[in-house]
């Protein structure tokens, strides 16, 4: 019976497992429909690891470009590819078939500007011919497209875009640094006429730049068969992005529909990045591309091959790019070129970056990409280049080595932009800092929290009546114990020896909080930061967890758990090094405080240029208090009118951290043009600089020298330093101050109207012995340094002569000559001074202490008085030495003078009291 049982038991268990299996057979697991698909995606290199399949290639032709566009090309340039560099023809032929077979359907050449590359025609004829490409475009600034369109045309040009940034001619010339509008807008005309619609116009727009063209864009599509797209700006090296300069898509939409309230949406098409709009009515449309506000990653089917034969799956990414040149000309097999191909889509990321990691990463500038030098994946050849061509890196590899390559592709090439975390490296993985380099510092941080109670276990603390016992000593203890073990609580954190933990918790009554503050010390190569935040973590969740029973939901909350300060870490620096700081300090105020605020224009000396060419002024105002509220510019003593009938005439003014910027531009320049140019505005010195427009004469007077405009105050702050590194060698500290001065005195009275400053030589003549000997040398030393820097900057021998030769001084007019100017000496003028002091010897011969500030004072303004008589007031010099004497006063410095009569020339006298170094600075200051 019970045999029977288990017999009839065992066949419906067998029967029941042959059913299983035979369903599990019939139905494919997830694991292997899953392996089924990554077999069929072996074969398509083009799909992503998220299932987007390019079918979009663009290709950058060159890197040259004949415009200069201000967000495109950084304003020093860009290292260019050498020739041999670049593609050629039949490469950019082999690797478009390549793409086109594997699934490509449109391709789009781009630049730089494609059109000056002379085989554009026979590369667009070439590209025709491929089977199955559907469709050949081409990017273009469209300067030279009017002669060159019908040709394109004929070579089976499918479709086209030109980059127009604004609507108006002269703006055009500021955006682009070039002229070209007129054959820019002949352009758009003449594609219309040869059939192309829509003709799509790129529009990157700028806020405070292009963002009032808005609805004359739009305006613009009223009667044209166009596509307006705006851009929306982007990050890319040397183009200065910043986030208030960026208008978003919402922004300018809504500046249309306060127009055009019925400005209206498009169906799109899939894998656009346009999003499209249009006024109903209008024949032309408008589309966004939105990069930055909106990104349409999850649809993207583009990727780039650049100039140099990089391909760049995606247009934010820094690094990673694959060199497809370098491998085509090591000989590599079309298999293996695949599967090089394969690696690069797979690592493309879902998305890119965010606004502000964008600006942070590398990328390379616009122009080098192609429509907007870095690290390239190379394996080491295992043999010898193929062509001698120098290439930045080689691929050099057979089929049969690509497992090995692709297992050094996997470890070891940078493809994701990992590297703005610290604690992971290029690849994405946990990486721990290497702090071996650094040097033992004395490293401090405080830490500091709130735990919120409540009334009712804030009494129960301030009673001690806790059941769990003593909270305050208790979440002590706890975050001292947790400070001391941060490295194993915290991964990738270094253990550290610390030497003192202090975890201090008040009970405070009134607001029924705990406030937790925690100091960690340490003498070690990384800060203790972590600790001080975990002792207050883990005091803070002790207190909690030793009152949650006594507490209502929602009563407790840890919050504010912030790092107050740390101090430590930074390199050690020598006592010298710490005290020529802080004289550099104290004058770079003293400058502040003397300097009035003055206009410069760019270029500073007079300027010369052909008739019919841009000129191009620059007017810096440095940063006030308050910034000028306007700039005026006058040209000949007028007030430059720029919408008076000449035209071609624009203002571009930009305040920023370091003042204010004002840009004139005058195109085609006339003769009656030339004249002087002055920028003014309130509080500010004005500025002047003299133009010459030539009409073909003296060609080389376009070629003028100098060294420009010199920035005043960097200059001076580099001759105090040099005066102060010369004396803290001699150990004569106490003297630098008062040289500085003296420098500084200097040149605030040379300005660009030709004054000039007659600084004599300084000598040591009084006794000195053996000791001083090296004192005295050292100064002699000085002085040629400070007085040869100041006769480059300032000295204007011509000048000078001539005024020492005129008529303005006839008492002195034939009794001096101009005496060579050597490297330390200054002009021999001495005469003059001297006879202005005579009437001074005998107060100075009976010399007091008191009265030396005083007589230095009157010395100076009566040889200011001799020597200038109609501009005294005009110099201030005397209000200037009076502020140096009062800051002499406040050293509490004994100045010393004492001149001696015997000698034919007058010298200065240095005396040593105290230990402390003094003199007597008398200026005399000629005017041309």
């Amino acid at each position: 019976m019970f045999r029977r049982c288990n017999l009839v038991n065992q066949l419906r268990c067998v029967a029941r497992a042959s059913t299983e299996a035979a369903a599990v057979e019939e139905t494919p697991s997830r694991l292997q429909q899953l392996r089924a698909k990554l077999r069929e995606d072996e074969h398509e290199i083009l799909t992503d690891t998220f299932g987007r399949k390019h079918t979009y290639l663009r290709i950058s032709l060159t890197e040259r470009c004949n415009l200069r566009c201000t967000y495109c090309m950084p304003a020093e340039g860009v290292k260019l590819t050498k020739k041999e560099g670049i593609l050629k023809t039949d490469e950019i032929i082999q690797i478009a078939d390549l793409f086109v077979k594997e699934g490509v359907r449109k391709i789009r050449l781009t630049g730089g500007e494609p059109t000056i590359r002379k085989d554009i025609i026979d590369i667009i004829g070439q590209l025709k011919q491929l089977r199955d490409l559907d469709q050949v475009a081409i990017t273009t600034n469209g300067l030279t497209l009017t002669r060159q369109l019908p040709a394109l045309q004929k070579a089976g040009l499918d479709a086209l875009n030109i980059s127009l940034d604004t609507l108006k001619e002269e703006r055009f010339e500021l955006f682009t640094r070039r002229r070209g509008w007129a054959k820019v807008m002949a352009s758009i005309d003449l594609a219309v006429q040869l059939g192309y619609k829509p003709v799509k116009i790129n529009c990157v727009m700028m806020r405070g730049r292009n963002d009032d063209e808005i609805i004359d864009f739009i305006d613009f599509t009223r009667d044209r068969p166009v596509d307006v797209r705006f851009i929306e700006y982007m990050p890319f090296q040397g183009n200065q992005w910043k986030e208030n300069k960026m208008i978003s898509f919402n922004e300018m939409k809504a500046i249309i529909r306060e127009k055009y309230s019925d400005f209206q949406a498009l169906p799109n098409q899939p894998n656009n990045t346009s999003k499209a709009y249009h006024v109903p009515g209008f024949i032309g449309q408008v589309g966004f591309i939105t990069s930055m506000s909106q990104h349409f990653c999850d649809s993207c089917n583009r990727i780039r091959i650049t100039a140099d034969g990089n391909l760049k799956v995606c247009l934010f990414e820094g690094k990673g790019e694959v060199s497809l040149r370098d491998a085509l000309r090591s000989g590599i097999s079309e298999n293996a070129l695949k599967n090089l191909i394969r690696r690069a889509i797979s690592r493309k990321k879902k998305q890119h970056a965010g606004m502000f990691n964008l600006t942070q990463m590398e990328n390379r500038p616009m122009i080098l990409i192609g429509e907007l030098i870095l690290q390239h994946i190379y394996v080491a050849a295992n043999r010898k280049e193929k062509f001698p061509c120098k290439m930045s890196n080689i691929i050099s590899m057979q089929y049969k080595y690509f497992p090995y390559i692709s297992k050094y592709l996997k470890s070891n090439a940078s493809i994701r932009m990992y590297s703005s975390l610290s604690h992971i490296d290029e690849t994405g993985k946990a990486n721990m800092v290497d702090v071996g380099l650094k040097n033992d510092s004395k490293r401090v941080a405080i830490a500091r929290g709130f735990v919120r109670i409540g009334p009712v276990i804030s009494n129960l603390i301030a009673e001690n009546n806790v059941k769990k016992g003593d909270v305050l000593s208790v979440a002590q203890l706890a975050g001292i114990m947790a400070a001391k073990r941060t490295s194993d609580l915290i991964p990738l954190c270094h253990p550290l020896s610390l030497s003192y933990v202090n975890v201090c918790l008040k009970l405070n009554e009134e607001s029924h909080r705990v406030e937790i503050t925690s100091e960690v010390r340490c003498i070690g190569k990384t800060g203790v930061e972590m600790e001080a935040l975990t002792a207050v973590s883990i005091a803070a969740l002790t207190i909690y967890d030793m009152c949650k029973y006594a507490a209502s939901p929602g009563t407790m909350q840890i919050y504010g758990i912030e790092l107050v300060s740390k101090k430590g870490g930074t390199k050690k620096r020598k006592r010298c090094a710490l005290l020529r700081f802080f004289i550099l300090l104290l004058f770079s105020s003293l400058l502040l405080f003397l300097s009035d605020i003055q206009a410069r224009i760019t270029p500073s000396q007079e300027l010369y240029i052909r008739k019919g060419s841009t000129i191009s002024l620059t007017c810096t105002i440095e940063l006030q208090d308050l910034p000028p509220s306007n700039v005026t510019w006058y040209h000949g003593g007028a007030v430059i009118d720029f919408d008076g009938p000449r035209g071609g005439v624009s203002l571009e003014t930009e305040k920023g951290k370091r003042g204010t910027t004002s840009k004139l531009l005058i195109t085609r320049a006339q003769l009656n043009d030339s004249g002087n140019y002055t920028c003014a505005s309130s509080k500010v010195t004005p500025a002047s600089v003299m133009v010459h427009v030539l009409n073909g004469e003296h060609p080389a007077a376009m070629q003028h020298g100098g060294t420009g405009d010199v920035n005043r105050r960097l200059v001076l702050l580099i001759l105090i330093f040099l005066v102060d590194t010369m004396f803290r060698l001699a150990k004569l500290e106490g003297v630098t101050p008062l040289i500085s001065i003296a420098v500084f005195a200097m040149a605030q009275a040379s300005d660009k109207r030709g004054s000039f400053v007659v600084w004599d030589h300084l000598q040591l003549t009084n006794r000195v012995d053996a000791q001083n000997q090296t004192k005295r040398k050292t100064l002699s030393k000085l002085s040629m340094i400070g007085f040869n820097g100041a006769g480059t900057l300032f000295h204007k021998r011509d000048r000078l002569k001539r005024f020492l030769m005129s008529d303005q001084i006839p008492k002195y007019q034939n009794t001096y000559r101009l005496e060579p100017f050597r490297a330390f000496h200054a002009v021999a003028v001495d005469k003059i001074i001297r006879d202005v002091m005579e009437i001074k010897l005998s107060a100075i011969t009976s010399y007091q202490p008191d009265q030396t500030s005083k007589l230095c004072l009157e010395i100076a303004s009566d040889v200011l008085k001799a020597v200038c008589k109609k501009d005294y007031d005009r110099y201030k010099i005397v209000t200037q030495v009076y502020i140096i004497q009062r800051f002499q006063q406040s050293m509490h410095t004994a100045f010393q003078c004492l001149w001696d009569v015997e000698r034919d020339n007058y010298s200065y006298h240095v005396f040593e009291n105290n230990h402390i170094y003094a003199w007597c600075c008398v200026f005399g200051i000629y005017y041309d």
